[in-house]
């Protein structure tokens, strides 16, 4: 469901639809690669994934589950809505244009250098840069509501389904079988047990 950019792609950001009828820009979710998928901590308020993250390396001096922050967008590319999945990077050169407007000729242009990091080949998305170029809108630019219900109706699906599918309480034996054990149930626990005891502190 996720459209992996490729070098010369050229996105206009779209609104990214939600279930409940509203839209937003932009969908920052952290993640890690675990059991050979990514997996997505839906809640940022309690962090959970970060934490298991941190006690993981903390006891067992391993670093071979990476935490990641991944920001999401709704684009138009080829004629078609897809859904992307950005880095720091790109998201810094997103950001620096701080006004997209659906009607106007804004695009982001991708450009990919393979650049050597030790023995491993990274892509640098540096020079991608924002541009204008002319397009056929498929929808009536002077009325929202239509240019809005256009995207809804040829979107690949809800992003929020996909992150739900993928995310940290659906894949609890993936993640498991990661950690080599239940860091979950564990943070959780704590966390219960310093809000009995705030309450319990508060009576006495």
């Amino acid at each position: 469901m996720i459209y992996k950019v490729a070098d010369g792609d050229v996105l206009k950001i779209l609104p990214i639809p939600r279930k409940d009828g509203k839209f937003d820009l932009c969908r920052v979710t952290s993640c890690a690669f675990i059991d050979n998928k990514m997996i997505y901590d839906l809640d940022e308020s309690k962090g959970y994934l970060r934490r298991m993250c941190y006690g993981y390396r903390k006891n067992t001096s391993r670093n071979d589950i990476q935490l990641a922050k991944r920001h999401f967008f709704c684009v138009y590319v080829d004629g078609k809505v897809k859904f992307i999945s950005v880095g720091a990077k790109l998201m810094d050169i997103i950001t620096a244009y701080d006004k997209f407007d659906i009607k106007d000729d804004n695009h982001l242009l991708i450009k990919i250098d393979m650049k050597t990091t030790g023995t491993i080949m990274l892509p640098s998305y540096d020079n991608s840069k924002i541009i204008k170029k002319t397009w056929v809108k498929p929808f009536d630019i002077n009325n929202q509501e239509d240019c809005l219900e256009w995207i809804r109706n040829n979107q690949p699906g809800y992003l929020e389904d996909f992150l739900e599918r993928n995310s940290l309480m659906n894949n609890i034996p993936s993640v498991k079988k990661a950690f080599g054990s239940d860091l979950l149930s564990e943070i959780i626990q704590e966390d219960r047990d310093k809000k009995l005891e705030k309450l319990l502190n508060k009576n006495i």
